[in-house]
Parts: C-alpha cells; structure tokens; sequence
C-alpha cells in the first residue's frame, strides 16, 4: 500500500470517526431532550412464559431471574433501583444505591457488596427497556447511525460497558417516538447471545415504556416473556426505598 492510499484510508477513518460522534451527541440530545422529565418509575413485572433450557444458554443469572415469577421494581434516577419478589414462599429483596448492591434473605440480612468500577453489575431504566441518559453514562457509545428496523426508521446503537469493550450491545430506538425496540448482546467473540424484544408501548407521563418484553436465544429461540402493569411515573419514591 502505497503513501498517498495510506493517508485517504486515514482521512475515511477520521472523518466516519466524527461522522459517528456527531450522530451519537445528536441522538443523546434527543433522548435527553424527550426523557429528562424521567425522575422514578414503578412497576410490576410477571412471567407469562420461559423456557429454562433456553434461558441457561444465555446466562444462568438471567434463568435464575426467570424463577422469580412476580417482582416489584421501583428506579430512581440516576443510579438507584429495587427488586422485591418472592422464591416459593421466600421473600427477598434487592438494592442498588450508588456504588452499592445488596440482597436481603428471610434471617440472613442484607448481604451487601461494592460495584464501583463494575458497570456490567447495574442495573437501570435501561434494563426495563426505557431509553435515559443512563444509556451514555454507564456504557461506552462505540457506534450511532440511522437505518431501518420492520419498516420503522430508528436509530442503531452499538455500545459496550466501559470494563467489557469485547463485550459489545446493540440497539435500535425509533426515530421518531425515541422509545427502545430491540437490543442484542453479543460475547467477545461476536457471537449473538440475546436478542430482547419491547412490545406493547405505552406513554406514561411522557415516558414510553414497554408493557410486554420477549427474549431470543442467540439461535432465536423464544426463552422467555415478561410482562409489565401498574406503571407508574414520577409518583415520588422515598430515598427509604433504597437503604441498605
């Protein structure tokens, strides 16, 4: 490869670089623009379907999660959520404040560890499948553009946790009521490990959130389906809710 090859393929480079940044800064002013109002939100999540065997080929946690047929999840922004479910007769809790988890067990207490530097440990609105700016603040945005999903016009996103680069996502928000539609996970490899599905929207106080939830095996099999009630928005949750 001769010099003058060297400097156009560098020249490509930068300019898909700032291409791409642009795009990213244009879609998080939007998203920010549309969901910064977003301060709690409160739900109930059921299991109405799961396949365990399905479940275990994308990860254990996620076929543990699985059993846990009935939870109540209650997020603060920007870094607080809880999770109150039962197992069998067996209640149990689970908090994140801050740069802290725990989990409460009938007897045993809270069993509390440090997440700080462990951003694939956290979990957020982006989880419930709301698009915040807890997207750009807890992971590494590598890749933003415009392309069509079904026949919607929506933005693809590919990002990774800052501790997990190999470890990239994608997902793809409509362009025109911002709210999320799919989301992939992939290994280091590349390999596809996940794919999630956000049906049944509904605007809550301004907030689209999914009320229905499907999840793929990286082979497309259907591993799973929840489904969200009870949505409340900006209803106010006590700094209580969250202690440790």
């Amino acid at each position: 490869m001769n010099r003058s090859s060297r400097i156009f393929i560098a020249a490509c480079v930068a300019l898909l670089t700032c291409l791409t940044a642009s795009a990213n800064a244009d879609i998080r002013a939007k998203v920010h623009q549309k969901t910064g109002c977003l301060k709690d939100i409160s739900l109930e999540a059921r299991v109405a379907y799961s396949d365990s065997n399905a479940l275990k080929k994308i990860s254990k946690d996620l076929c543990t999660t699985y059993q846990l047929k009935c939870m109540s999840i209650q997020y603060k922004t920007p870094d607080k959520l809880r999770l109150d479910a039962n197992i069998g007769i067996i209640g149990m809790s689970m908090v994140i404040n801050g740069n802290e988890k725990g989990f409460r067990y009938p007897i045993r207490g809270w069993q509390k560890q440090s997440i700080k530097g462990k951003p694939h440990e956290r979990q957020t609105d982006f989880d419930l499948g709301i698009v915040s700016d807890s997207l750009w603040r807890d992971f590494s945005v590598l890749d933003a553009r415009k392309e069509m999903l079904s026949g919607i016009p929506a933005y693809k996103i590919t990002f990774a946790w800052a501790n997990h680069l190999e470890n990239k996502q994608v997902c793809w928000i409509d362009a025109r009521t911002l709210r999320l539609l799919k989301r992939c996970r992939m290994n280091d490899s590349g390999r596809l490990i996940a794919s999630y599905v956000y049906l049944k929207p509904r605007c809550v106080s301004g907030i689209w959130v999914p009320t229905k939830v499907e999840v793929f095996s990286g082979s497309g099999k259907l591993a799973g389906i929840t489904e969200y009630s009870n949505i409340r928005v900006n209803a106010g949750i006590p700094e209580s809710s969250f202690t440790l």
